[in-house]
């Protein structure tokens, strides 16, 4: 029965409302300790149609000696707050209403090896996949500026569908970035896509020691990077039918705005839909 009240809920927002399985913070594993940690200012693009139209998010960098973790502060602020509602008794779970970029990116310095858990849409799994560390074919070029005081170097890839032109500092000896970047001989400091869809810009750096952690006590579920794309396509193409597929055999409910009542979605409704505009588009 708690399945069919939080569908009929989560169906009273709006289409774009990109909220997810809330993770409990507290049950974290300690993998490691940051030497930097690194804020970035996030802005991103959901309808291709309407670039003037953007979403803003903070990416947090920790680079400890054996690894990284890029994450959402939003994300990260969504679970706290999602916390302290459970805490106080209350069964729904509250809407950020923003675009964030949900994931979770590890990268190990001492292998060739990243490990991503994303979550889909709602209440969808969260999904853990691995791949390749060194993907990123980059063109050296010896373009110069300066981003917040260090020298900065232009390289550029292209990277699953997008080309992508990022800046960084050999002043920072760190081959890492936001998100899945690394492979550059320093800090990526500032990551834009030539559409301007999707931009990180580094505006803070501080050498706080603090835990690098991951979510514990949860499950998983493995898959492939394939299937989280397919699960998020689905979301914003049909809402209806992504429901269907992530909690078969529930009865989908919406409330009708006339009577104030409950009733049955129909099956042959696929759902609304929303604009798809992800970081990688292949």
């Amino acid at each position: 029965m708690r399945n069919i009240l939080i569908l009929a809920i989560i169906l009273l927002c709006s289409i774009t409302t990109f909220s997810q399985e809330y993770v409990d913070p507290e049950y974290n594993k300690v993998l490691d300790t940051s030497r930097y940690v690194i804020t970035y200012e996030a802005i991103m693009t959901q309808d291709s149609l309407n670039p003037d139209e953007k979403e803003y998010d903070r990416i947090i960098l920790e680079i400890g000696n054996n690894l990284s973790r890029s994450y959402s502060y939003r994300l990260f602020q969504y679970d706290s707050l999602c916390k302290t509602y459970f805490d106080k008794g209350r069964n729904e779970y509250p809407s950020p209403r923003l675009l964030i970029l949900p994931v979770d990116v590890y990268k190990y310095f001492f292998e060739n090896k990243m490990v991503v858990l994303h979550r889909t849409p709602l209440i969808g799994p969260i999904i853990q996949y691995s791949e390749e560390k060194n993907l990123f074919k980059w063109e050296m070029t010896d373009e110069k500026k300066d981003i917040i005081g260090f020298v900065c170097t232009k390289a550029t890839c292209e990277f699953r569908g997008r080309n992508w032109t990022v800046w960084f500092t050999t002043e920072l000896p760190v081959s890492d970035g936001p998100w899945k970047f690394n492979g550059l001989p320093g800090l990526i400091l500032k990551a834009e896509d030539d559409k301007g869809h999707y931009s990180f810009v580094c505006i803070g750096i501080n050498n706080t020691k603090s835990p690098i952690v991951i979510m514990d006590k949860y499950t998983y579920e493995k898959e492939s990077r394939k299937t989280v794309m397919e699960f998020e396509q689905l979301y914003y193409e049909a809402q209806y039918d992504y429901f269907r597929k992530i909690n078969p055999g529930y009865p989908l409910m919406r409330k009708n705005p006339k009577t104030k009542s409950f009733e049955e979605v129909v099956d042959s409704e696929k759902g609304p839909s929303s604009p798809y505009n992800p970081i990688e588009l292949e």
